[in-house]
């Protein structure tokens, strides 16, 4: 079964299209992460290039004296062993933690490795007392499948969200199910987008705009928040995966924690699922947005 997962770029840069907060302070921090554990959270994910992210989680571990009972997920930039293991331990020792539940490569610093080249990094770290779980994250379907058939990694970190239903339709849950890899799922609320008024979004994202009005008209009419559903659908669609969910405040913290415990139809999922099957790439990936001033 999956869990929630917080995840922490908020905490060490202003992240998101959405986001209004900024960066919270260290007070600010170590209360989403109270909040977080104290709601169920054990996994948190984050990155190297995060900004003060992983420095700022480590912190909050300490002084809520939970280092030994969390489980982190990073991603670290890096193309040769050494390299990796070299950053792995960095991240490893601004957090804390007993050690790192997972370690992220971004598969454009490693796709080109030789297949017997990587297994033997991804073994060597497995195999280590540092790293439990090696990983890459993707941006495309293509590279999901690519990744999955090196055999190399245990953990595999997709996008999806109500909207972008690329890797459902690539049939990438099933082959990952195939091959024993846990899934963890990033931008479910599409950066913060799906939760802004049509009105408010930057002109230079016209195309968004008619999707995000059918969504929040889909959301009123079934009665249940655009929060619940986009959670909640991403559950539905992924049984077995991770999901990973960003905050800037503690308050947000606790919403997502509430609409996880929600339940929402089947039929309401159903109808859903049918209503946005054919969104552009253009607007539900954020490597293809326009440049905003």
């Amino acid at each position: 079964m999956g869990e929630l997962v917080l995840g922490t770029a908020q905490l060490g840069q202003k992240y998101g299209i959405a986001n209004t907060s900024g960066q919270p302070d260290q007070h600010t921090a170590t209360e989403m992460v109270r909040v977080a554990f104290e709601g169920g959270i054990r996994f948190f994910d984050t990155a190297a290039d995060y900004g003060e992210s992983e420095r700022v989680l480590g912190q909050a571990f300490r002084d809520l004296r939970i280092v030994d009972t969390v489980h982190v997920v990073t991603k670290v930039e890096a193309s040769d062993a050494k390299r990796i293991e070299q950053r792995a331990s960095e991240s490893f020792a601004r957090l804390g933690t007993a050690n790192l539940y997972g370690v992220l490569l971004r598969w454009n610093d490693c796709k080109d490795m030789p297949r017997n080249v990587l297994s033997d990094i991804m073994d060597d770290l497995e195999h280590s007392d540092l790293v439990e779980h090696i990983g890459t994250s993707v941006y495309t379907p293509e590279d999901a499948a690519d990744a999955l058939t090196t055999g190399a990694f245990s953990l595999l970190q997709i996008p999806s969200n109500v909207l972008d239903r690329r890797f459902l339709e690539a049939g990438i849950p099933s082959v990952a199910r195939e091959h024993g890899t846990q899934l963890f799922i990033r931008s479910i609320f599409l950066q913060g987008l799906l939760f802004m008024d049509p009105l408010a979004v930057p002109s230079a994202m016209f195309e968004a705009k008619p999707y995000l009005s059918a969504f929040h008209e889909f959301a009123r009419t079934s009665g249940y928040s655009s929060h619940a559903l986009t959670l909640q659908f991403i559950k539905w669609a992924y049984p077995d995966a991770h999901l990973v969910v960003g905050a800037e405040t503690p308050r947000q913290v606790q919403e997502h924690i509430d609409a996880w415990l929600l339940t929402v139809p089947l039929n309401v999922l159903n109808r859903l699922r049918d209503e946005f099957q054919k969104v552009p790439e253009r607007v539900v990936n954020p490597l293809l947005w326009p440049t905003l001033s």
